[in-house]
């Protein structure tokens, strides 16, 4: 159930995503990361209590991050990639992406040897560094109007 809210979270945002790329590329990706950052606290709280609750809402959390950041990193991509290697360039993009899928299994195994509250709350502060890094070398443009 965990998994099916989390994947349909992170389909159900991705429109809203592309609307928010039409003010800027980096909206939604900062969102996204936003939403990471804000996802694995409250993984890290559920962890503590146990909540279910508080399981489906951070599936939802993370979920909505997923979505944010494939369309922002599918358009980036797009958009740095010529017209004669954009479709190995989205391939690559694709690939990597989904060795975050194995997030998961990284905190089980991080888990093991240091407390999963810890590795969470360290995993929030390199997507805060992430973020961090990117409001200074990624400035807020608005996207060209169609047609313009």
């Amino acid at each position: 159930m965990v998994a099916a809210v989390t994947l349909g979270s992170g389909i159900a945002v991705q429109p809203w995503a592309r609307r928010l790329a039409r003010r800027s590329t980096a909206v939604p990706f900062r969102t996204g990361m936003a939403a990471v950052i804000a996802g694995l606290l409250a993984a890290a709280l559920t962890v503590v209590t146990g909540s279910l609750v508080l399981l489906l809402a951070t599936a939802v959390v993370l979920g909505s991050a997923y979505g944010l950041l494939l369309v922002s990193g599918l358009q980036l991509a797009e958009s740095l990639a010529g017209p004669q290697v954009v479709s190995l360039v989205i391939a690559v993009f694709y690939s990597l992406t989904y060795v975050g899928f194995a997030f998961p299994v990284l905190v089980q195994v991080l888990g093991n040897l240091w407390s999963p509250v810890a590795v969470l709350v360290a995993g929030s502060a390199l997507a805060v560094a992430a973020l961090a890094t990117t409001l200074i070398a990624w400035p807020v443009r608005r996207a060209p109007r169609a047609g313009a």
